[in-house]
């Protein structure tokens, strides 16, 4: 009677869990960049509604200006602008955007200043959204 398995029957099971997470491998990485690039675009998405309730709360112009590296959220205009909130820009969790860095102004009443629409696009892999601010402080994230 024989208890185990011989070094010929384990390296053949080896060989075939290779072969099966070699495979699985490439689809496990394209689930990982649809969910951070999905996190990234909420992530600014939420700090534009931040930006949008502070502005109406506190009844003062509050600008958000978002680049690659940094989100970044100020009560005031120019040079008298206060930082109260930032976080960590796509760049940070290995997302690139595509867009150019902008800040955008809030009025007191949620109302963006100084432009029609802006549209941010992150992309990862071949991954892509793109996160769009209406003039009328609506954001909306497309895949």
């Amino acid at each position: 009677m024989r208890h185990g398995f011989s070094l010929i029957e384990l390296l053949f099971g080896l060989v075939i869990v290779g072969l099966i997470s070699s495979a699985a491998v490439p689809a496990l990485a394209g689930i990982r960049d649809r969910y951070t690039v999905s996190a990234v675009a909420g992530s600014m998405a939420g700090a534009h509604n931040r930006a949008r309730i502070r502005a109406i709360l506190e009844s003062q112009v509050t600008e958000l200006e978002v680049r690659s590296d940094s989100l970044i959220l100020r009560v005031g205009t120019g040079g008298s602008a206060v930082p109260v909130w930032s976080a960590a820009g796509p760049s940070g969790s290995g997302v690139s955007m595509t867009s150019p860095s902008r800040t955008l102004s809030f009025a007191p009443s949620g109302v963006t200043m100084g432009f029609a629409n802006a549209t941010f696009v992150v992309t990862r892999g071949a991954v892509r959204r793109q996160v769009i601010v209406s003039r009328l402080g609506r954001v909306r994230v497309i895949p």
